[in-house]
């Protein structure tokens, strides 16, 4: 079976306008992937909505992507080697491993996605780590705004268990640098951030970087 003439008839015959496919998955590698063979990136001029489809192809497990141009970026690894294609950075949040519709030869997780961009950075489970990070938007709630560094525990997401950590004040009286005592992983921009002193909220914020 020859995998990329495979492809090409499938799109082809599915989708004889398309502007550009792209082909990815299993078979560009020597790792073969749980759930398909074939990933297959179709590029439509006019289409409603961006969707996915799982099926069978000539033998081949396979996955459908169908996009329009606007909402197709890049994945690429922390040296910015791309590794593939996707259909908007919304489908993805920084930690994800699973549904990224490529293959490597080690688990790879989403370290940060640039809506600008549209580009999606994954990496190892490592690369996820973060020593600091900054809020935006700080509400104090039961201290007043500080102008000196305060110990804090801080919930970077809802499930978190709160992290002990400094808080900066910056130029900006609603923002706070956050350095953590140990490296925090998947701190996520546009998540919200929240102060403990033990049991007391101090405040927080939502996440910038």
């Amino acid at each position: 079976m020859d995998p990329v003439a495979d492809a090409r008839a499938l799109v082809s015959e599915r989708f004889p306008t398309a502007l550009a496919a792209f082909l990815g998955g299993g078979v560009l590698s020597d790792r073969r992937t749980p759930t398909s063979d074939l990933d297959i990136v179709v590029i439509v001029g006019v289409l409603p909505a961006p969707y996915r489809e799982s099926m069978t192809w000539r033998n081949w497990p396979a996955e459908l992507f169908v996009h329009q141009p606007d909402t197709v970026g890049e994945i690429v690894d922390t040296g910015g080697h791309v590794m593939g294609e996707h259909g908007g950075v919304h489908h993805f949040t920084v930690g994800q491993r699973r549904g990224l519709g490529i293959a490597a030869r080690e688990p790879l997780y989403v370290i940060a996605t640039e809506p600008a961009t549209q580009r999606v950075i994954v990496g190892r489970n490592d690369d996820l780590l973060r020593a600091s990070m900054v809020a935006k938007d700080v509400n104090w709630i039961s201290v007043a705004p500080t102008a000196e560094p305060v110990r804090a525990e801080v919930k970077i997401r809802n499930k978190h268990l709160a992290a002990h950590a400094m808080l900066y004040p910056t130029s900006d009286p609603a923002r706070i640098d956050v350095r953590f005592d140990e490296p925090q992983r998947a701190v996520t921009p546009g998540q919200a951030a929240v102060f403990y002193d033990s049991d007391l909220v101090l405040g927080g914020g939502w996440i910038v970087k």
